[in-house]
């Protein structure tokens, strides 16, 4: 393939979103939850929330372009 290749941008967006995503859901569980099922159990839901929402980043871009729209047009 000719140019850019946007597989690698996919793998960067994947990456930045879902170490934001399993950072924030932790620290949710943290919070919520407390030291002991929050902290040493929060990883696991952290992690398939951030898999998810890695994967669907795009989307995630999208709405927040069309959110940006709306409030700044």
């Amino acid at each position: 393939m000719d140019g850019y290749d946007l597989r690698g941008a996919y793998k960067i967006g994947y990456k930045i979103t879902a170490f934001i995503t399993f950072i924030s859901t932790w620290i949710f569980c943290c919070i919520n939850y407390g030291f002991l099922f929050g902290f040493g159990l929060g990883w696991i839901p952290a992690a398939i929330l951030a898999a998810i929402i890695g994967a669907l980043w795009p989307l995630l871009a999208l709405v927040a372009l069309g959110v940006a729209g709306i409030i700044f047009l």
